[in-house]
């Protein structure tokens, strides 16, 4: 039964998630987080964290990880099917059409709407990334409840990639060797030993 559960939810993350791996980050954390409850907030935030780190797109990536936390390797198998399915109708079908059509106008309208939808889409996701991150909650509720680590390393991040123009790999792990001495200094620091 959790297999078809598994294959019904990512096979909609699939189909409706238009835009990409960061535009399906809010329907994966609307069916994965509000509706079926199988990750927890935390677990959500070191998914998306492991799914941009990992090669590949990231709703793979995620549909990897949930399918093996409910149903291991077969579960995980399922979830990429499904989440991949859609893709591979929707773009076989698009570029016929698109082939076929892209000389008129109304097609030009057309994608020039999607293109705003998709940013639009993304940007969510890039939010609710970042209050995970910054709060560990969907939505800002208590701004002295930030994690002021947390905050430094992402502005040095972007600082970094920005204005440095310093290899990203870098910069990941970098901010994992960063983050893990600040973390682990402040357990020390908190815990008094």
């Amino acid at each position: 039964m959790i297999y078809l559960q598994i294959f019904v939810s990512y096979l909609k993350i699939g189909l409706f998630s238009i835009g990409g791996g960061y535009a399906a980050l809010p329907m994966v954390s609307s069916i994965v987080l509000d509706q079926r409850g199988w990750l927890t907030v935390q677990e959500f935030a070191d998914m998306v964290t492991l799914s941009v780190m990992s090669p590949g797109t990231v709703a793979v990536n995620t549909a990897t990880f949930v399918g093996f936390k409910l149903g291991g390797v077969p579960g995980a198998v399922v979830a990429v099917v499904a989440c991949m399915l859609p893709a591979f109708f929707i773009i076989m079908l698009l570029s016929y059409l698109l082939n076929k059509f892209s000389h008129l106008a109304v097609v030009d309208g057309i994608m020039s709407g999607i293109r705003p939808a998709v940013t639009g889409l993304i940007a969510s996701a890039a939010l609710a990334i970042l209050f995970l991150a910054f709060f560990q909650t969907k939505v800002l509720r208590d701004i002295r409840s930030v994690d002021v680590i947390a905050v430094v390393i992402a502005a040095g991040s972007f600082v970094l990639a920005r204005w440095k123009k310093i290899n990203p790999v870098l910069i990941i792990l970098g901010a994992g060797v960063v983050g893990l001495g600040l973390y682990y200094l402040e357990k020390i620091i908190m815990t008094g030993l």
